[in-house]
């Protein structure tokens, strides 16, 4: 038919969330571990449509979210009719998943027969057998999801003893199931044995009872609804070998999609009208809603912006917002293992979300040691960000009984140490410890973590880069009496280390925002702005006053807004007179800012202490009209601060996570 056309443009092959747990396993076997999640993660995001957010520090500043960094610890709950089967959350009814999931990465035999057999089998894991659900299948199990046990009234109180502060509930995951008997859609509890029964109600009043936030998680894509659209063959597995395996339809049987730009059309609009109603539903029945957490864009051509941010905030104007249906939202969520080196700035905001028992639903898996949850934690609260720790609820609506023992644990553990996980950001500025560690004011807590062998044997940790004069006093959280403490080094550098001060000319140009003085203010909120017409070079020059040490750096700080304004090249130089000048530095071809208020810290070989200092913007980006900064600043040399070292007494082998507490005081 000429006015057939293939959905692949709407509906991309490449689809995912869930979350992936890493457990605590040997070196080696950590890393291989800590490779497969992330490649399964970053798989799943591509298929659902997440946008990996950029930390922009532009989170809402609405005083009801302000507890959001300061939690720490949320729980995470995956739960819908797979629960009858004990299966995994949405992904089990997605062929091919085994091949890209497994490690190293399975690799299809290029040979006719090979495919033939795989499609006559299904055999599209390669595990020897079919996959273990198919869509049509997993739906079906509606009909038998009927939680007779739900009382999460129960359960969230014994969630807030443990030390949990808010919780997020899959309102509907991927597979296209809502736990409320929504208007839009037509796959809910109505569909079920339960006949309407509003379980959000419930789990909000559960919160509310326990004195928990309330959070709701929301699946962008919806499989159900998308069902005569879409192809269940695993996007990545489809990518990899489109021609030679086939299009999978509910029964992962091959089909071709081919629908016509009308029917394209149509199923959009009737996407948006549900995608919108059912937000809409979960923003306004259940009365002040904390924390909306998205997982995946629509499969719509306007992604997330078919229900944008403002409308969430017209609602619930105090709710937090994670990014992963707009692209951008109040914090960043890596899964299942904390990035290297991450390190969030204090008024950054994050979420690690993990599991408790190595899957999102319950699937019997066994919970992970004590050791493992408490030392995932602290390393979050190091990284500055809360651990969403999920907990998958049984089919008949209780926590599997392993759960209860668990949480008594760490709720022993918070009640001695939760004044650590609580309130904590990272540690900022050059501060650095040989442990992970947070902060809170002048007090530093300390990480203790035993290794997978069992005994620390660690005698003495330390904590550098303190620029804070005064005296020291460190104990072990639960214990009486004081540790040995050592300093050495300078403790006198105020914080943060300021730019040196510098003369500039008052006037650039004829216009207020042209005065050169406002790149030299330490006030983000102003900023040096010209109009070139293509005029370069634009020249920064200015005078050192006082004393002269050696520059070994100098920061650029983005301005506010067009971050294509920003400089894309320029050049450095010294000089003691104001006539010889000899050249320190020269950029070419920098990327575009990425972040508003973004200070790039670069570094000078040249360590001469010159009086004047001249910088020569040469361009910007693209076809910008206008050259803006906000702050200049030349740095001299670092001082790093004195260094805490803390004597550590040693502990039997079933000591767990402790934790030092380090207060400066002045």
């Amino acid at each position: 038919m000429q006015n057939m056309k293939r959905i692949h443009a709407h509906f991309p092959d490449v689809l995912v969330l869930g979350a992936v747990v890493t457990i605590l396993l040997p070196a080696a076997a950590s890393r291989a571990d800590n490779a497969a999640t992330e490649r399964e993660a970053k798989g799943q995001h591509a298929q659902i449509g997440v946008a990996e957010a950029k930390q922009d520090a532009k989170h809402t500043q609405n005083p009801d979210a302000q507890w959001f960094p300061e939690a720490g610890l949320g729980l995470f709950l995956h739960w819908d009719e797979a629960s009858v089967r004990c299966l995994e959350t949405s992904w089990p009814m997605m062929a091919g998943t085994g091949i890209f999931w497994s490690h190293p990465i399975k690799v299809i035999k290029d040979d006719p027969a090979e495919f033939a057999r795989i499609i006559r089998e299904k055999d599209y894991n390669l595990t020897g057998q079919k996959p273990q659900i198919t869509p049509n299948e997993y739906w079906a199990l509606a009909k038998e999801f009927n939680p007779t046990n739900f009382h999460p009234e129960v359960w969230l109180k014994k969630a807030k003893a443990a030390g949990f502060q808010y919780a997020v509930l899959t309102t509907k995951h991927h597979n296209g199931f809502a736990l409320w008997p929504s208007a839009y859609g037509g796959f809910n509890t109505k569909d079920t044995p339960m006949r309407g029964r509003d379980l959000l109600k419930e789990y909000v009043e559960g919160c509310h009872a326990a004195g928990l936030k309330v959070g709701f998680y929301f699946s962008g894509p919806d499989w159900h609804f998308d069902r005569d659209y879409m192809n269940y063959l695993y996007g990545g597995t489809a990518a990899r070998y489109r021609g030679k395996l086939p299009e999978l339809g509910p029964d992962h049987e091959p089909r071709v999609l081919n629908h016509t730009p009308e029917e394209i059309a149509a199923h959009h609009q009737a996407l948006k009208e549900m995608v919108c109603g059912q937000i809409e539903e979960l923003l306004t029945r259940y009365g002040k809603i904390d924390v909306i957490w998205f997982d995946g864009g629509p499969s719509h051509p306007d992604g997330g912006k078919i229900f944008p941010i403002e409308r969430i905030r017209a609602l619930q104007p105090g709710i937090v917002i994670n990014p992963r249906f707009h692209g951008h939202g109040d914090y960043i969520t890596p899964e299942g293992h904390l990035p290297e080196g991450l390190r969030l700035k204090s008024d950054e905001w994050g979420e690690l979300c993990s599991c408790w028992a190595g899957s999102w639903s319950y699937t019997r898996n066994p919970f992970r040691p004590l050791n493992d949850v408490v030392g995932e934690l602290v390393r979050c609260r190091a990284a500055g960000i809360n651990n969403l720790l999920d907990i998958g609820p049984m089919s008949d609506g209780n926590l599997p009984p392993e759960a209860y023992p668990n949480l008594e644990r760490l709720g022993a553990w918070m009640r001695v140490n939760g004044e650590a996980i609580y309130g904590t950001r990272a540690l900022q500025g050059r501060e650095t410890a040989s442990v992970p560690a947070s902060s809170k004011g002048d007090v530093r807590y300390l990480y203790l973590i035993p290794p997978k062998s069992g005994r620390m044997d660690t005698t003495a940790v330390s904590l550098s880069g303190i620029r804070h004069p005064g005296t020291f006093r460190a104990h072990v959280l639960g214990t009486d009496g004081t540790l040995a403490v050592t300093t050495a080094g300078d403790f006198s550098v105020p914080q943060p280390e300021p730019g040196l001060q510098v003369s500039c000319p008052s006037k650039h140009g004829s216009s207020d925002h042209e005065n050169v003085g406002l790149s030299t203010d330490d006030n983000t909120a102003t900023k040096w702005c010209i109009g070139h017409g293509n005029r370069f070079p634009i020249v920064w020059e200015a005078e050192v006053v006082g004393k002269r040490p050696p520059v070994t750096s100098y920061a650029l700080t983005s301005a506010n807004d067009m971050p294509d304004r920003d400089p894309a090249a320029w050049r450095v130089l010294g000089s003691q007179d104001g006539k010889s000048w000899t050249l320190l530095d020269e950029k070419k071809n920098i990327p575009v800012w990425e972040k508003r208020f973004e200070r790039k810290v670069f570094t000078l070989d040249n360590r001469t202490a010159y009086a004047r200092y001249r910088i020569e913007f040469l361009g910007v980006h693209d076809r910008a009209s206008m050259f803006q900064l906000s702050e200049i600043a030349l740095l001299p040399e670092p001082v790093t601060g004195g260094t805490v070292t803390v004597a550590i007494p040693a502990a039997g082998p079933d000591a767990g996570v402790r934790v030092v507490k380090l207060e400066l005081r002045r």
